[in-house]
């Protein structure tokens, strides 16, 4: 029995790359590596699990099995109902929760460092920092070499964009306790 909408993200991920001709779970876990959105598993297991919710849902259906050297491929199309499942996703306006989700790991730990001794902290942050500086240059090399076309720049974009307020965030951090240190 089909489920009804909403999906989660990963199953409209998956949909909106079928709708745009990635025929099979192996095309989709290659885009979605390229793509660098690191909140969904590409594993196969999982993309598979969602090509099969999604085709005994009605919004994919089966039109091929290809044989390749040691793995057959299932490829799969978009249904009518798929396709209006994606124009629905793509069309609506975020909500809030949505919008909420920045999904920021470093933050999670941030609301614990107060927990660590002073002089750990200052290291701890100052790692992150590095790390973050580190990220910031490979994207952006990436971005220029990649040689991205929209809508991929624009979204590698807005991950630079997000990377570079996480950096001042960090630097901000990075101050904040050393001044706590220095004045305890």
């Amino acid at each position: 029995m089909p489920r009804s909408l909403p999906f989660n993200e990963l199953e409209y991920l998956i949909l909106a790359m079928v709708r745009e001709g990635a025929p099979s779970g192996y095309a989709i876990r290659k885009r979605m590596a390229k793509m660098r959105i690191g909140r969904w598993s590409s594993e196969s297991g999982s993309v598979y699990r969602v090509l099969r919710r999604l085709e005994s849902d009605g919004m994919v259906r089966v039109v091929g099995r290809t044989m390749r050297p040691q793995r057959a491929r299932t490829e799969y199309e978009i249904t009518e109902d798929g396709d209006g499942a994606v124009l629905q996703w793509l069309t609506q306006p975020p909500g809030f929760s949505e919008l909420a989700m920045l999904g920021e790991p470093l933050r999670a730990r941030a609301y614990f460092l107060f927990g660590l001794d002073p002089d750990i902290r200052i290291g701890v942050v100052e790692a992150w920092t590095t790390a973050s500086r580190d990220f910031l240059r490979q994207t952006e090399a990436a971005i220029e070499v990649d040689g991205l076309e929209w809508p991929d720049r624009l979204c590698e974009e807005n991950l630079l964009e997000l990377a570079t307020a996480r950096h001042r965030w960090l630097v901000a951090a990075l101050k904040k306790v050393r001044q706590e240190a220095s004045s305890a």
